[in-house]
């Protein structure tokens, strides 16, 4: 079992035991693709970005992974969106959202539907140190997670140059 499924089963036997304390954090989202993107938390809420808008969101716990997809794109909302970009986050009661990024399964990044990836950047909460993490066709690292503050989640267009 990975770290980040026995975290998630332990933080739910917390929350079934009426242990956990409850904790929300925040985190930007900034769409810098040419079109109408939405982060979908499989079948719940959809947060539809219109191009070059950002958008704060809140975590609470129970909202912990969007997929990112262009607005309207199908499929089966009960299962894991294998063509698109995913941000995992949890949230500490620190104030620290603790995210990582990827694509599908952790498979090879595919440029899908303009969209070329994904940037995430925040300050480590341990280190201080601004962290930038990215996931496109030419380097993605789902394993690095980031208990972060001052979270940016930058959805990249397929034209985009990286800062």
């Amino acid at each position: 079992m990975s770290a980040r499924r026995l975290a998630n089963l332990c933080s739910l036997m917390l929350v079934v035991d009426g242990l956990a304390e409850s904790c929300t954090g925040t985190m930007l989202v900034e769409n810098k693709a040419e079109l109408r993107v939405s982060l979908r938390n499989y079948c719940g809420d959809a947060i539809t970005l219109a191009p070059g808008e950002s958008r704060s969101v809140t975590l609470d716990g129970t909202n912990n992974k969007h997929w990112v997809m262009k607005e309207g794109f199908e499929w089966d909302c009960n299962l894991d969106c294998l063509d698109c970009f995913y941000v995992a986050a949890n949230v500490a009661c620190s104030g620290a959202v603790v995210v990582g990024i990827g694509y599908g399964h952790n498979d090879p990044v595919v440029v899908h539907d303009g969209i070329l990836g994904l940037l995430l950047e925040g300050k480590n909460e341990v280190s201080k140190e601004l962290e930038t993490v990215e996931c496109t066709p030419s380097s993605c690292s789902p394993q690095h997670i980031l208990p972060g503050l001052d979270v940016k989640i930058t959805i990249l267009a397929a034209m985009a140059v990286l800062p």
